[in-house]
């Protein structure tokens, strides 16, 4: 009986010496995680805290609602000051969704009937293809927009679009990233004269500017910004604070800034006072409101000289 008991009594510590950490105790260990090592596996905090998946997927969640993580595809990474990284172009998409497409509906409004355009080759590049071929249709008369792009998916996105002409940079195939590069679309873009651009980056620092992870996708959109009249940067609030390896841009280059609204004020705030004042969009997530603080920083509502 007594032997029975004790068996009973140690049952809820299952592994002996491992501490049941609370929620605090657990978050708290996966940020210090982190901050250390950029990015993590769901799979690596399950057998290093002695949890379950479910409670990890449930910890990360908390996190990114409270804008500390960005969670991908079988873990998380940083999103408070954390180096940019470089995923896979399917890895990409299935991050920040609603925010991405919430950015790209506030940009399809800036672009006008018989416009030329340029897109890079981002995913939010191609969030913002899908609605602006929405859009389009939507246009009377005969109406056309031309459309300049790296983006292999965009190409196929808009092959079947109607009253869209599409042109490609032409150039080699980056298979993770599913963009052209190289001499091919450099020549081409050096000689490409544009109304728009709309494009995007790894990560913005308001003290740095503008910057991307790779060589090859910054030498085609320093071109892109060149040949565009109006440049339009498309960055969901996680970018900012992140330090790309390879310098963009300026943020003085751009004609406007379109982010959603869970950028903080302390961002709106550091980019006004960097040169954005009055060039910075929050686009709203479905029916949600801007917060209220945004207007004041961000009253730009039409196109103004690049």
């Amino acid at each position: 009986m007594e032997e029975t008991r004790s068996r009973k009594a140690a049952r809820p510590s299952q592994e002996p010496g491992r501490r049941r950490l609370l929620p605090a105790m657990r978050q708290a260990a996966m940020l210090s995680l982190l901050a250390e090592r950029g990015m993590v596996s769901a799979a690596d905090l399950t057998a290093l805290l002695g949890v379950s998946l479910m409670t990890v997927h449930r910890d990360l969640n908390a996190l990114e609602r409270r804008g500390l993580v960005l969670k991908t595809f079988g873990g998380a990474i940083a999103t408070s000051y954390h180096q940019a990284a470089y995923f896979h172009f399917t890895e990409q998409m299935q991050l920040r969704q609603a925010q991405k497409i919430a950015i790209a509906e506030r940009a399809v409004t800036l672009v006008l009937p018989g416009d030329t355009i340029v897109i890079d080759g981002s995913t939010t590049g191609y969030w913002f293809a899908k609605r602006l071929t929405r859009a389009v249709a939507n246009w009377g008369g005969s109406t056309q927009l031309t459309v300049v792009t790296n983006s292999v998916p965009l190409l196929t996105e808009l092959a079947s679009a109607p009253r869209i002409t599409l042109v490609s940079t032409g150039g080699m195939l980056d298979r993770n990233g599913q963009y052209l590069y190289g001499p091919a679309a450099l020549r081409f873009l050096a000689e490409l004269r544009a109304d728009k651009l709309f494009f995007s980056a790894a990560g913005v620092l308001p003290e740095e500017g503008v910057a991307d992870v790779e060589m090859n996708p910054v030498q085609v959109k320093r071109l892109m910004l060149r040949a565009s009249r109006e440049r339009y940067l498309l960055v969901d609030s996680s970018k900012f604070g992140a330090r790309g390896l390879v310098p963009l841009a300026p943020l003085s280059e751009l004609t406007a800034l379109i982010t959603d609204s869970q950028v903080s004020l302390e961002v709106l705030q550091a980019l006004a006072t960097a040169g954005l004042e009055g060039r910075i969009i929050v686009a709203a997530e479905g029916e949600a409101a801007p917060p209220a603080w945004s207007a004041a920083l961000s009253p730009f509502s039409g196109t103004r000289p690049g």
